[in-house]
């Protein structure tokens, strides 16, 4: 049965289990070998990282992704991955002729441009294409890339208690799963791995039969939360938090030069609202980090975190908020 899943706009997601869906086409027996060096091209190329101080390695320039098709072949108990990736992009740069994508392991078997085969090669975690013509700013193209095998499996620095980022293989419980945060995503499929570069994706996924599939990423709407500033909620979707203690917050973030958005999140339920359903007399206020990085692309820029700190240190050496009458 063939059950193709909705778009949704989101990024390298953190969790997944797989449903049935037509197989990526088989890459042919005889793969190229990708270049040892690229032949020189006519043009510019992007750099190699978009400049994130804090993971210098992750994210590349010159292009910017609008849309991700993967189509997987996974079975959780072979611990290896067929697939086919489309990535559709537009180019940042004048005269882009070379590009970079995060990819680490698996042998890849083919790269396209338009539908035009082209050459490649391998460098420190990247994927190095030739465009086979020079584009302008705004060109759009696509790239078709073939892969195959077992993932490599190796320890984050970014995420110490966890064995490694990517694919995880459970063939006891029939089941696997990813964990992509914050530099996993390159580790099973190509990708401008930053949030800096976001995109809408499609999961086309085949696995056993007796096995169900879902990929999934929703975010609300409209948000006015941002990456380098934290977060003061006026309500979620159960209605509006303490006025006081929200304006207390908005006071502090002020005078203590905090970064920071004010917010409704009428998509959102925050887990105050349990509490209070459960009858605890609560006054609440809310604060949080990015929520579009966090909920809308899975993840979370350490200046969000930053500013966030701050409006907590500033909030706990505060004198207490009166009580109402």
């Amino acid at each position: 049965m063939t059950r193709p899943l909705d778009e949704a706009v989101t990024a390298p997601p953190d969790g997944m289990i797989f449903t049935s869906v037509p197989s990526p086409t088989a890459p042919p027996e005889d793969s190229p070998t990708p270049a040892a060096t690229l032949p020189p091209v006519e043009g510019v190329a992007g750099e190699q990282s978009i400049g994130d101080p804090y993971i210098p390695e992750l994210g590349n320039t010159g292009y910017d992704v609008q849309h991700y098709v993967l189509r997987l072949a996974l079975d959780p108990a072979q611990t290896e991955v067929e697939g086919l990736v489309t990535i559709e992009a537009v180019a940042t740069l004048d005269e882009l002729a070379q590009l970079s994508l995060d990819f680490i392991g698996f042998q890849v078997h083919s790269v396209m441009v338009e539908g035009e085969e082209t050459a490649f090669s391998r460098e420190d975690g990247k994927l190095l294409v030739n465009l086979p013509q020079a584009l302008d700013e705004g060109g759009a193209f696509a790239i078709d890339v073939a892969y195959s095998g077992a993932p490599v499996m190796e320890p984050s620095p970014y995420v110490p208690f966890v064995s490694h980022l990517g694919i995880r293989f459970q063939p006891e419980g029939q089941r696997l799963y990813v964990v992509a945060e914050p530099n996993g995503a390159r580790y099973w499929f190509p990708n401008n791995d930053h949030p800096r570069d976001k995109a809408t994706y499609r999961f086309e996924l085949t696995v056993p039969e007796e096995l169900v599939a879902v990929a999934n990423g929703v975010t609300g709407p409209g948000q006015a939360t941002r990456d380098d500033a934290a977060t003061i909620a006026f309500r979620d979707r159960t209605g509006p938090f303490d006025l006081p203690i929200t304006r207390h917050l908005l006071k502090l973030a002020e005078e203590n030069g905090i970064a920071h958005e004010r917010d409704t999140f009428r998509s959102y339920r925050s887990d105050s609202a349990a509490a209070i359903d459960a009858g605890w007399d609560l006054r609440v206020g809310l604060i949080c980090f990015s929520l579009d990085s966090s909920h809308g692309w899975e993840r979370t820029h350490i200046k969000s975190l930053e500013e966030l700190t701050k409006l907590i240190v500033a909030y706990l050496g505060s004198p207490l908020i009166p009580l109402p009458g």
